[in-house]
């Protein structure tokens, strides 16, 4: 299938490295401009603040904003070099029923994982379990993004859907990235 092999490329793996401690997360390709990358991911691994060592796959990164209200869970980060692959486009909200794939790397990026599920009628939940680190996950219906993983239960993954990732984007970013 295609959109797993596209959406799959485009991930990321996140550490946040703070005095005291380490959040791990995942993220996805959206832009790239300059030389340089554009991720999105989840807020909730910066509530420690903005002075982190942030790394991409390995690489520095930095921040370039984060949001965190009850219906959006999301940052960008700058990677200063052009990551492999094509960006992922972000697609229209999803709809309660659409099949959905999860692209994650749980905990300490070790795992790279495709979890399937399905838009539950709440469009902000999906079924299908994610894993600790899979937070800022790309959720993806077909060829788009439709949402980024932000928290889960027994039974399904709270995400941000395609409509707030839009705006929350166009607030934040401007070309050339940070």
């Amino acid at each position: 299938m295609l959109v797993t092999a596209t959406v799959q490329a485009q991930s990321v793996h996140i550490t946040a490295e703070y005095p005291e401690y380490f959040e791990y997360g995942s993220g996805v390709l959206i832009d790239k401009a300059g030389g340089k990358s554009l991720v999105l991911s989840c807020g909730h691994i910066f509530r420690g603040g903005r002075d982190v060592k942030l790394t991409v796959n390995r690489a520095p990164a930095r921040l370039i904003g984060y949001e965190l209200t009850d219906t959006s869970d999301l940052s960008l980060i700058v990677v200063d070099y052009d990551l492999d692959g094509t960006p992922v486009k972000i697609g229209p909200a999803p709809r309660a029923g659409d099949q959905v794939s999860v692209y994650g790397y749980g905990s300490r990026g070790q795992n790279f994982r495709r979890a399937t599920g399905v838009i539950k009628s709440d469009t902000r939940w999906v079924t299908g379990g994610v894993r600790h680190g899979d937070s800022g996950a790309a959720v993806a219906s077909g060829m788009s993004l439709v949402g980024i993983v932000s928290t889960t239960n027994d039974t399904a993954t709270s995400m941000t859907r395609s409509g707030e990732i839009s705006q929350f984007v166009s607030h934040y970013c401007q070309k050339p990235f940070g």
